[in-house]
């Protein structure tokens, strides 16, 4: 049964989502919200979740994602840019949930 990776990946679509308007809010706003903070750890936490879903290591959508959030987290990047990696990760995120779902049995 996949519950718990689906849980998993369920709330890190939420969290890389939030990416948008906390980036909004920074660049707009001038909110200090530690938005490269944030973007860095949750890079870190995908990382380490490598080793607690062992399936996620044979999914190259995953990596992709992962290596889309050490980018965003090293670079400053164009806005456009930004928000293009974050819908494609979510994206790719969402697919991945869709795999993973539970079945009833």
């Amino acid at each position: 049964m996949n519950t718990e990776l689906y849980v998993y990946l369920s709330s890190l679509q939420n969290k890389i989502f939030k990416l948008l308007p906390m980036r909004e809010a920074y660049d707009y706003r001038h909110e200090e919200n530690h938005v490269y903070d944030y973007v860095r750890n949750l890079g870190m936490a995908c990382a380490g979740a490598l080793s607690a879903h062992e399936k996620l290591k044979r999914e190259a959508s995953y990596l992709d994602v992962l290596n889309n959030l050490l980018i965003m987290g090293k670079e400053d990047m164009e806005y456009d840019m930004w928000r293009s990696m974050v819908l494609r990760s979510t994206r790719k995120i969402s697919d991945l949930c869709k795999k993973y779902a539970p079945t009833e049995e």
